[in-house]
């Protein structure tokens, strides 16, 4: 049985090497953004948000400490002796010091 190569169908290797496929992604990546920012431009309307509900509970603002406490500092301090310590010892080794 013979089977004709001449008449099938394109592979994907010269689709992917066809000038009209290499033009489409600008125009793809052009129409992602444009759907895009229409899309954060929708966003305000009251359709789209108004319905949205955010709990204060989920923002937990009484949650941030402005201040270290007592062990952190200490592990704070630690490292920053070690950090000093590694300083010396490569100053030490290459002669900047």
């Amino acid at each position: 049985m013979f089977i004709d190569h001449t008449h099938t169908a394109p592979t994907l290797l010269t689709l992917r090497r066809d000038p009209r496929i290499l033009k489409l992604p600008p125009y793809l990546s052009a129409a992602c953004i444009l759907v895009g920012v229409a899309w954060l431009l929708l966003l305000p309307l009251d359709r789209y948000s108004r319905q949205t509900y955010i709990s204060e509970n989920a923002l937990l603002p009484g949650q941030v400490h402005t201040y270290f406490g007592g062990s952190e500092q200490n592990v704070f301090r630690a490292f920053k002796h070690e950090v000093d310590a590694l300083t010396a010892e490569s100053d030490g080794m290459y002669g900047t010091g």
